[in-house]
């Protein structure tokens, strides 16, 4: 089935990975060159916050060694305001039916996202439904950089202790 949906692919790109280097053999490629091959309109932003913004010091040392600040991009997808729905996929998602319905079904409502749980009850990000919005964006940003994030309870004290978008997400 194919899809009536019209929507457009990005990919969020941080300038540090613009190119790789293959592992095994003396070679760069060009990340940005094959995204846009594939059809992905490709966005080159920096992290959404920088760590010497982070007010809190033990989020601000550790979260390099946990989730890396670069995590923290998936959140651009809720600034795309030129779309009424942004669709954040992880790259190992595969949608094997249109995902029209549930796109119809979620512009007619009036959550602001919409996403499944993993056996952990925390959000799934592996595909993401949501309103973009500058507000809850700029929410988001500040909530992350002033929420109480203690190194043993975690967000708020709910006992999520992963520093990541999953669980920022899930705890707030």
């Amino acid at each position: 089935p194919s899809s009536t949906v019209n929507g457009t692919m990005y990919a969020v790109v941080h300038p540090d990975a613009t190119t790789c280097d293959r592992s095994n053999e003396n070679y760069q490629y060009d990340q940005v060159e094959i995204l846009e091959e594939l059809g992905y309109w490709v966005m080159t932003w920096r992290e959404p916050i920088y760590l010497e913004n982070m007010n809190q010091p033990y989020l601000r040392d550790n979260i390099q060694s946990n989730a890396g600040i670069r995590d923290l991009m998936r959140l651009y997808a809720f600034n795309m305001t030129d779309h009424p729905v942004a669709v954040m996929i992880d790259f190992d998602t595969i949608f094997t039916e249109p995902i029209d319905s549930i796109i119809t079904e979620f512009i007619s409502g009036n959550n602001l996202t919409f996403y499944s749980k993993n056996q952990d009850d925390l959000v799934n990000v592996g595909s993401v439904f949501l309103k973009p919005s500058t507000t809850v964006f700029n929410s988001l940003i500040s909530t992350y950089q002033t929420n109480t994030y203690d190194e043993t309870t975690g967000w708020g004290g709910n006992q999520i202790t992963h520093m990541g978008t999953t669980e920022f997400i899930s705890g707030n």
